[in-house]
């Protein structure tokens, strides 16, 4: 989901349209990975001349995911009226309510702080999420 001109746009509603995807391949600085994208816009603004849109997508290397976000054209009236609130939310997962339902442990980690980077938190990722910082609802 995304905020834009002061409306959620999520795909589980319609009102963010996939515009498509496409696989690709390369080789950085943390080895190789297999990359997927997404393109998106919003739905109200399909025959725009200069539609809202960005990409989302997901690099996979052999030991870890990195997630990226590219607004193409610029988002308008994102503010949520709380300092803790989003502008978008990608990645997002659903928690496992417990360890019970899900034996798979997983880690986080947390940026936090007035800037990205200025603290962090990492820790065992379960339902409570106690460690991850504002914003996340």
């Amino acid at each position: 989901w995304v905020r834009h001109r002061g409306r959620k746009l999520s795909a589980a509603d319609g009102s963010l349209s996939l515009v498509n995807s496409r696989n690709s391949s390369g080789i950085d600085s943390y080895g190789s990975y297999f990359r997927t994208a997404w393109r998106w816009a919003d739905r109200d603004e399909a025959n725009a001349t200069a539609p809202f849109a960005f990409e989302t997508a997901v690099r996979r290397y052999e030991s870890h995911v990195a997630f990226e976000q590219t607004f193409f054209a610029g988002a308008s009236a994102t503010a949520t009226g709380d300092k803790d609130g989003l502008v978008s939310g990608y990645p997002s997962f659903r928690l496992p309510a417990s360890a019970a339902t899900d034996p798979v442990r997983r880690g986080y980690l947390s940026y936090q702080g007035q800037m990205v980077g200025a603290g962090y938190k990492t820790g065992e990722w379960e339902a409570s999420a106690a460690g991850v910082g504002g914003g996340v609802g």
